[in-house]
């Protein structure tokens, strides 16, 4: 019952590719490719743009990274965050966090 998006950092052709040969372009409501949108994680547009693409406001989303910069942004426009350890990969903490969020703000 949840929308969801991708934003990323990585060449459009790249991600196309992911996407096609995992077959997950049916995961993601939006995604949004730094490339295409001149834009990167480092300013608001290419965040804003997926909360519009989705038709949410940004205190209605979260958004998850491996990079604690790159959660300054969001943070800033009133997304709620999660960074993701992927050097330790810990899914239950990820879990519970992501659940607590959600119960919490009953997004």
């Amino acid at each position: 019952s949840y929308l969801t998006g991708m934003i990323t950092d990585n060449k459009a052709d790249r991600i196309n590719v992911i996407l096609e040969k995992r077959q997950l372009g049916d995961c993601f409501d939006v995604v949004a490719v730094s490339a295409s949108l001149h834009c990167g994680k480092d300013r608001s547009y290419i965040f804003e743009y997926a909360a519009q693409t989705l038709q949410v406001r940004p205190d209605e989303c979260i958004f998850i990274d491996n990079t604690a910069k790159k959660l300054i942004v969001p943070e800033q426009l009133g997304m709620k965050t999660i960074l993701f350890d992927d050097s330790v990969r810990d899914i239950s903490a990820f879990k519970a966090t992501l659940h607590g969020l959600l119960k919490e703000n009953t997004l």
